[in-house]
């Protein structure tokens, strides 16, 4: 009875957990978001804390005072915007595996008792009057809660020789017989690179056009598409960033050769 106990007031702190912010992403949906935020460097988002003294007797900018001199951070966050009708069952198919199941605490897995996400995001700009930390290398969705931040430490969070199984250094890119691409080349009709140059100018996170190119192509360069679409010989995607819709074609060039242009980018109100 007093283990029960304990349990019960446990889950109940648990789920009074309030969101210290939100996050501001280049990605509005999960259509285009890299599944690991380390997969493109170039994506950029801002924390935006919660403005009044929820949380924080003074304002809350003051919180990011001193993580200036870290060069990265740790994000936890909510998986707001995941649904999913087995999210009880204790195993889960990672894209990797190629169908096959494993424990939902050997993988990363939205599909989770707890809907909380992790990750480790280079620090760009820290606004502390604003409440603001804009980061790059994400992997969030646009409106996504941020539960807390903390500074990433190389000596306490990095281990260079830790071990992973196969499956994970395996590439998730897969052609039609499951069988994992070797390499997957983007490029960019002239168009778009013109496109880009205008377009970038009312981007709210981007620096430049290179930046966004770099993230377009990192995106695709990652094979965003679901298992069962990596099916097809070739097949239309296309995926919003920012404030652009991006349109492209992949085509399987050979069993290991994987190729994908970038054939439109046009705002974002227009192609809605």
């Amino acid at each position: 009875m007093v283990h029960a106990a304990a349990d019960a007031a446990s889950q109940e702190k648990g789920e009074g957990m309030n969101a210290i912010g939100v996050f501001r992403s280049c990605f509005a949906c999960r259509n285009g978001c890299p599944r690991q935020g380390s997969l493109v460097p170039s994506s950029m988002g801002l924390v935006k804390l919660e403005g009044s003294h929820k949380h924080f007797e003074a304002p809350a900018g003051h919180s990011l005072s001193g993580l200036e001199g870290f060069s990265h951070v740790w994000l936890l966050w909510a998986f707001h915007n995941y649904k999913s009708k087995k999210d009880r069952s204790p195993r889960v198919k990672p894209p990797r595996l190629g169908g096959q199941s494993l424990g939902v605490f050997a993988c990363r897995s939205p599909k989770r008792p707890n809907k909380i996400g992790m990750s480790a995001c280079r620090i760009e700009r820290i606004d502390e009057e604003n409440g603001t930390l804009l980061v790059s290398g994400h992997d969030l969705l646009d409106g996504t809660p941020i539960l807390d931040l903390k500074p990433y430490i190389p000596q306490y969070d990095s281990f260079p020789d830790a071990k992973v199984p196969d499956w994970v250094n395996q590439p998730k890119s897969l052609n039609r017989a499951g069988v994992a691409a070797s390499s997957v080349a983007v490029d960019f009709d002239d168009d778009v690179l013109k496109d880009l140059e205008s377009l970038s100018l009312g981007s709210t996170l981007f620096r430049d056009a290179e930046s966004m190119r770099e993230t377009i192509r990192g995106v695709l360069a990652a094979d965003p598409r679901s298992r069962t679409s990596k099916k097809h010989e070739t097949q239309d995607y296309g995926f919003k960033l920012d404030n652009v819709y991006v349109s492209c074609s992949f085509r399987q060039n050979t069993e290991n050769e994987l190729s994908v242009v970038v054939t439109e980018v046009a705002p974002l109100q227009e192609s809605t």
